[in-house]
């Protein structure tokens, strides 16, 4: 990765034909290593999203894929090789996140809840009328 760290064994590809497949995707990988995992994302009708990962059994094979894949082509497309840095942060999130893993966003959750500070959370001003915890005065009284 440049930075000194391992390379993870999973990769990311991008700009894939949207005719390709999960086995044509593990055919073009398998050329540098074995492949453990492959998969083509496909949008809610499934269709291709032009995009896949693959996940290699040793993080070599993927160090080679990095080097020797990247803008290779494929069923006439040139494609783009990454780490899968989204993934290897979704699992880290699993593991730490109480089973609902993923990245967290703030807004968002279960039941609506999810609000850091917003206008709900400031205080009423004055002008909208008494609190329940304020005393009320009756001016009339005697």
């Amino acid at each position: 990765t440049g930075d000194g760290t391992e390379t993870s064994s999973r990769l990311f590809i991008t700009n894939l034909n949207f005719d390709t497949d999960w086995a044509a995707l593990k055919d073009h990988f398998k050329q540098v290593g074995k492949v453990a995992y492959s998969r083509v994302l496909q949008d809610a009708n499934k269709r291709s999203r032009g995009m896949g990962v693959i996940e290699f059994e040793y993080s070599a094979d993927a160090r080679d894929a990095l080097a020797n894949l990247h803008e290779s082509v494929l069923d006439g497309r040139t494609i783009f090789v990454r780490e899968d840095i989204i993934n290897e942060n979704f699992q880290r999130g699993r593991s730490s996140g109480g089973g609902r893993g993923g990245v967290r966003r703030s807004g968002g959750g279960r039941g609506g809840g999810g609000r850091t500070s917003s206008h709900f959370d400031r205080p009423r001003s004055s002008s909208s009328g008494p609190r329940s915890s304020e005393k009320k005065t009756n001016y009339w009284a005697e």
